[in-house]
């Protein structure tokens, strides 16, 4: 009795094991395919505290592991799309490589902020809420920028423009690195969209970094 009673208690961990990660293990298996598919490299798991970009931001940085992270050129940017895991659950992220950007800003939409309880008042001492020339952020949106004296730190006209349309997520910049989030997961079939929807704002930082660039010389 003690046998049987044993085998189907290991049966009934074994089952619940496959039922947990099954959904797991497809997507990592689905995700694969999808970097193979689109020239990225496959690096599977990662500690998010141990490499850069990753480690440089916050949301990122805590996550613990980073799982099905692909790496590689997507639309002339080279950038690192990844899993990470919040107290709400698996969120999907990008970090898109930004040469000339030197922005500390971060772009927090209402809903993302209600949904993460992100607290506007974080890190107080490094980030202050700010207004947009001729366009103040209203409850739809937050906008912070790092406080500094340099005018490299602060958003350009064409990230600006684009700021009105909406954000395609929870967007922060760091010296040179653009990152995205929804704050939720995101499926395979939605990635080429969500990556759509945030290369105008990498493009629209570089063009503002490019123009201040010109400005000083």
């Amino acid at each position: 009795m003690e046998s049987v009673a044993y085998y189907l208690f290991a049966l009934v961990v074994v089952s619940f094991a496959v039922i947990r990660f099954a959904p797991q293990l497809k997507r990592r298996a689905r995700l694969r395919g999808f970097a193979a598919s689109h020239g990225l490299r496959y690096r599977g798991t990662l500690p998010s505290d141990k490499y850069e970009p990753y480690k440089s931001f916050g949301y990122v940085g805590s996550a613990v592991l980073l799982f099905n992270v692909m790496e590689g050129s997507w639309d002339d940017f080279d950038l690192a799309l990844f899993d990470f895991s919040m107290r709400r659950g698996t969120c999907t992220g990008v970090i898109v490589s930004l040469p000339h950007d030197y922005t500390r800003v971060q772009v927090i939409p209402h809903e993302i902020l209600l949904g993460t309880r992100m607290a506007v008042g974080e890190q107080q001492g490094m980030w202050t809420r700010v207004a947009l020339d001729g366009w103040a952020p209203d409850s739809d949106l937050i906008v912070r920028e790092a406080i500094s004296d340099q005018p490299a730190s602060r958003i350009g006209p064409r990230t600006a423009a684009l700021l009105r349309s909406g954000p395609p997520g929870f967007l922060e910049t760091n010296l040179g690195h653009l990152f995205a989030s929804p704050m939720r997961q995101i499926s395979l079939e939605e990635l080429p969209a969500f990556l759509l929807s945030v290369l105008p704002f990498a493009r629209a930082l570089e063009a503002d970094a490019q123009k201040g660039e010109d400005r000083n010389e």
